[in-house]
């Protein structure tokens, strides 16, 4: 019971906040015609062993510690794609360079994709020595979209010193709501202009490091009043005002030729413009008129992930299991589940089933598998074949890239613009 207790983080603040009554939302659809039988023809050639591995590569996990352990080992043998490094796994960067390297090669000659969420502000996984970030609020504030490429470059060298191949980053949703519990300080500012602009520049500046940016939470969560950790937000907007508000920042997120988009886990009921069509209610994670838009009007090739599927918006009304098959269904092809090893060994054995029932198209998983592939050969270090080695490459890289006086300059001379334009703020405001 204290294992299931510690690996369900959200749970005591599921039980603390009471986020909103539930007549607040509207019938959220059931996944029960998941479970009705084949839709798709079931391969021929069905092995179960290989299939598992298919699926998994779909999967990034998360785990409990700071070092290579069984939970680790486990979701590595059963062949995830991916793995979300937490403040959790983090004492300091030399270690999670070690981490990130062992995790890596237990993967042995397959990619394993490492990620992380580093920011800037209050959302840094990693700590000093690396290069302490201004949040993206701040950098904003500059009016200089080339100082949030200098961040994103900063960012792009020095992950990459730790063998982390993929940044969760940048935040795109615009600002629209100060009371919006999520962004708080993570959006660069409530113009849809601006985000896009300063989003742009982050992500080309990462990129160029050799780190993969992940633009999110398409389509915009930037006016929403529930915290989808805890539950299920709502956004009424008409489509119309979506495409002008809100997902502007994707759009040009797609001509910075980011690696990847995270889709949030949102109810847009205006997707399918009808509300009397059940399907108008699902999240968007788990919709497919919403995550086809991206493909079909955006020309987004790249990879398409979800949010955590075990956050309280997806785990209060459907099981992990079922959702992942949903979010697949609807084209996502990369899900986060980032904390229970029971829950993400249920997910695979899931997506097994769904295939061998006919319920989820092999192609699908091909296309998804595939765009792993692609983003993995673009962007995966491989780890050192040697401790020495890793020393080696380590060392050398700290001395030259993290907390670098150079990375500090970039920084400080960001923070001066940002002192300069809070000044002449408060001036105008006084006169």
């Amino acid at each position: 019971m204290a294992q299931d207790r510690m690996e369900n983080p959200f749970q005591v603040l599921k039980q603390e906040i009471d986020v909103h009554k539930s007549s607040d939302l509207p019938d959220v659809p059931k996944l029960s015609f998941l479970r009705q039988g084949s839709k798709y023809n079931p391969p021929v050639d069905f092995d179960e062993n290989v299939m598992r591995r298919r699926v998994a590569k779909l999967i990034v996990f998360g785990f409990y510690g700071k070092s290579v352990n069984s939970h680790a080992r486990e979701l590595i043998s059963h062949g995830a794609g991916g793995v979300i490094i937490f403040r959790r796994n983090v004492e300091d960067p030399f270690q999670v360079a070690e981490l990130c390297a062992e995790l890596k090669q237990e993967a042995g000659d397959r990619h394993l994709i490492t990620m992380v969420d580093q920011e800037g502000g209050r959302v840094q996984r990693v700590g000093p020595p690396l290069t302490s970030l201004p949040s993206a609020r701040r950098v904003g504030l500059t009016g200089d979209s080339k100082a949030a490429g200098a961040i994103g470059s900063v960012v792009g060298k020095e992950l990459r010193a730790l063998h982390i191949d993929m940044n969760l980053a940048p935040v795109l949703d615009v600002d629209i709501k100060p009371s919006n519990p999520v962004l708080l300080g993570r959006s660069f500012g409530t113009s849809p202009e601006l985000v896009a602009e300063f989003g742009y520049e982050f992500i080309r500046g990462q990129q160029r490091e050799g780190v993969a940016a992940c633009a999110k939470h398409y389509p915009g969560m930037g006016n929403i009043s529930i915290d989808s950790h805890l539950e299920l937000p709502l956004i009424s907007s008409d489509l119309d005002h979506l495409t002008k508000t809100d997902m502007p920042p994707f759009q040009k997120a797609v001509e910075a030729d980011t690696a990847a988009v995270m889709v949030g886990h949102v109810i847009v009921s205006s997707f399918t413009g009808s509300e009397s069509d059940e399907s108008s209610f699902l999240p968007a994670s788990l919709n497919t008129p919403v995550i086809q838009f991206l493909r079909n009007q955006f020309l987004f090739e790249g990879l398409i992930m979800t949010d955590c599927l075990e956050m309280g918006a997806i785990a209060k009304h459907y099981t992990v299991e079922d959702a992942a098959v949903q979010a697949l269904l609807a084209g996502a092809d990369m899900l986060l589940v980032c904390h229970t090893r029971a829950v993400q060994l249920r997910v695979i054995d899931r997506l097994t089933e769904a295939v061998r029932k006919g319920i989820l198209p092999l192609d699908r998983i091909e296309e998804a598998g595939q765009r792993v592939d692609d983003l993995a050969n673009t962007y995966c270090r491989k780890a050192p074949s040697s401790r020495a080695g890793f020393e080696h490459d380590y060392h050398v890289e700290m001395m030259e890239l993290i907390g670098c006086k150079e990375h500090q300059i970039i920084v400080a001379n960001v923070l001066h613009h940002i002192a300069l334009a809070e000044a002449f703020s408060k001036m105008e405001t006084s006169k």
